[in-house]
């Protein structure tokens, strides 16, 4: 963003603001730089748009809904066709009731017919769920980077075989990235990141949510997001295995010395159920 006065601007007045660190929660903020049409800021043709929260959301007012809700799934080709519009998630955490209903609506856009790809790490059981129900044109593909390598992790020595580390492994990554028909804009590249889950307490806390416009940032986003989707080393199939139940690569000895690599299953009952009660605050961050 080297020259972007305006927006930096932006962001030390939000850090100002935030040394206070005020006792009750302040509204919320949106800024984009100079907005391209020289007055309000908007997300399909800025180069870069911030919320910053806290921002109580719900189904009726929750910018993810707003955002998925702008995109068009079939475009007119102009030859009689349709191009679809691509989209891929890749996010840390989806759970509770806020989990619920927008995993209703990735759903949604995969029946309109977007080809949709979510990656997650941890998964609500009922969010899983409903993600994962068949649509008509079946189910939205899904994989996760949530893995246990060590599923008899006993970290505080009590000895009681139970799991303490629940995953080695797992994306803490939070980005959309959208590639196709957006707010009637075809062509649109854009990618949303920032720190925000899409669980209840993504937008109840201090968080950014951010967008980029651009072909090559959204590139680089994919390449990223493919490294994982396409490696059964980082991620697994969400459908067909738990994160305690998949295949791992080991290099075992051989008889005559050598090392052989070998892939073992690793299998144990799992419950994959998180729960996500909406609170939060505290007199200092560790309560936040």
């Amino acid at each position: 963003m080297s020259g972007n006065e305006q927006l930096f601007a932006q962001f030390t007045n939000l850090f100002s603001d935030m040394k206070h660190d005020y006792s009750k929660r302040r509204p919320a903020r949106f800024f984009c730089g100079t907005p391209a049409n020289g007055a309000t800021c908007d997300d399909s043709v800025d180069k870069y748009t911030t919320w910053a929260f806290p921002k109580l959301s719900g189904p009726k007012n929750d910018l993810v809904l707003d955002m998925l809700n702008k995109v068009q799934c079939l475009t007119p080709d102009g030859h009689g066709g349709q191009t679809r519009t691509r989209l891929a998630l890749a996010m840390h955490t989806m759970r509770g009731k806020r989990g619920d209903y927008i995993a209703s609506a990735i759903r949604q856009k995969y029946a309109e017919g977007c080809d949709f790809r979510v990656d997650y790490g941890l998964i609500g059981f009922h969010t899983k769920q409903i993600l994962g129900a068949v649509t008509p044109r079946g189910r939205i593909p899904l994989r996760s980077t949530g893995l246990d390598y060590h599923p008899d992790d006993d970290f505080d020595l009590n000895m009681d075989g139970e799991d303490d580390v629940i995953l080695d492994y797992y994306t803490h990554q939070k980005y959309l990235v959208v590639q196709g028909t957006y707010n009637g804009h075809p062509n649109t590249n854009m990618v949303l990141t920032g720190s925000s889950n899409w669980a209840s307490l993504g937008t109840a806390e201090d968080e950014v949510f951010f967008t980029i416009q651009g072909r090559t940032n959204a590139k680089r986003y994919l390449a990223n997001f493919n490294n994982f989707w396409n490696s059964g080393r980082f991620s697994r199939n969400a459908y067909t295995t738990t994160y305690t139940d998949f295949k791992v690569a080991r290099m075992e000895r051989q008889a005559d010395g050598s090392y052989k690599k070998v892939y073992v299953t690793v299998r144990r009952p799992v419950t994959t159920v998180e729960r996500d009660p909406y609170r939060a605050g505290g007199r200092f961050w560790e309560g936040d």
